[in-house]
């Protein structure tokens, strides 16, 4: 077992030396790097979700293959971009709304049905190779990597809403909100209707049966058994069966 793992260390070592020796001299690793994914996120309506996408980036750059290593999670790297880049859309979307709204301060539901909306539009350009990204994501290896990704996203909407709560309530308007995206953008991804006008009827009624489970919930229990079956649409939307 030491044996093996030795050789691995070195078999990577070995890797991270042929992968710094065509890299310039002087140049940023981070910065080739990003700009090698972005690219290759530009290239996913082409090529979707794979290690091809990142191979014809390089190309592109005409960097060697070798710099391939830069994106040691080959496609998950490309779709972490994607992530990022989709809460600096929701708070670019927040900035806006705010700046339309006055002096009136938009309520929560308001905003973060807002910010679901505005990070949906920036999943048009992908949209229809998003399944492709589902599967990925829901290889066990993934799974944590994209959970932790859509709470990251959650969060960050309804703290953008102005959300303080630290009780129940947060966990449970949490699962709510991943209920109501996730399977949104499910629906997305099959909707052929002009302007995804069908998507946007879907996503208001999502969140008007939570308003309705909202008001219903008098007791923990009801909140948390609807965050719990919403949780499991979004686990079997990334693949995963019961």
């Amino acid at each position: 077992m030491r044996a093996a793992t030795t050789a691995s260390m070195a078999a990577r070592r070995l890797a991270a030396a042929r992968l710094m020796s065509t890299i310039p001299e002087g140049a940023n690793i981070n910065e080739i790097r990003q700009q090698l994914l972005r690219t290759a996120l530009q290239l996913v309506p082409e090529y979707s979700f794979t290690d091809k996408t990142i191979s014809e980036a390089a190309k592109l750059h005409e960097y060697p293959s070798t710099l391939r290593g830069l994106a040691p999670n080959g496609a998950r790297d490309v779709i972490e971009v994607l992530f990022e880049d989709g809460i600096e859309h929701i708070r670019q979307a927040h900035a806006e709304l705010l700046a339309v709204s006055g002096e009136k301060k938009p309520g929560m539901t308001k905003v973060v049905t807002h910010l679901s909306r505005a990070r949906l539009e920036y999943m048009i350009p992908y949209i229809r190779q998003w399944p492709d990204a589902v599967q990925l994501l829901a290889h066990p290896t993934n799974l944590p990597f994209a959970l932790h990704h859509l709470h990251k996203l959650v969060d960050e909407m309804w703290h953008l809403a102005g959300d303080k709560s630290f009780d129940t309530n947060y966990y449970s308007k949490r699962a709510l909100l991943a209920g109501v995206y996730t399977s949104t953008e499910l629906f997305m991804t099959k909707d052929q209707s002009p302007g995804f006008e069908q998507t946007w009827e879907f996503l208001n009624a999502r969140f008007r049966d939570t308003a309705k489970v909202g008001k219903a919930a008098s007791d923990v229990k009801t909140t948390l058994e609807w965050g719990a079956n919403n949780l499991k649409g979004i686990l079997m939307s990334r693949g995963i069966r019961f």
